[in-house]
């Protein structure tokens, strides 16, 4: 696992980003929990460069973070009962 703060120019690239890609996409709100994966590839002068490979958030491994288990419940917990309402 390496965490955001070692990759903070592509993350805070990405994030830039970021309304773009929900617009291509609908505008639907961002699900609670998510991941984007990058390719590395080169650009014409050789230089690295990354690719968006895909978004997930139908099978997101999450085996890292665990002390964030409760939170992320109660979040969903919330969001359900709000829709329930």
């Amino acid at each position: 696992y390496d965490k955001p703060e070692d990759w903070k120019t592509l993350v805070d690239m990405f994030l830039g980003e970021l309304p773009k890609v929900r617009e291509r996409l609908g505008n639907y709100d961002l699900p609670l929990i998510w991941t984007a994966d990058f390719i590395l590839d080169t650009d014409e002068k050789g230089n690295d460069k990354y690719v968006l490979g895909e978004i997930n958030c139908s099978c997101v491994g999450f085996t890292s973070h665990l002390e964030l288990a409760d939170e992320v419940a109660s979040n969903i917990i919330n969001i359900v009962s709000k829709t329930k309402a």
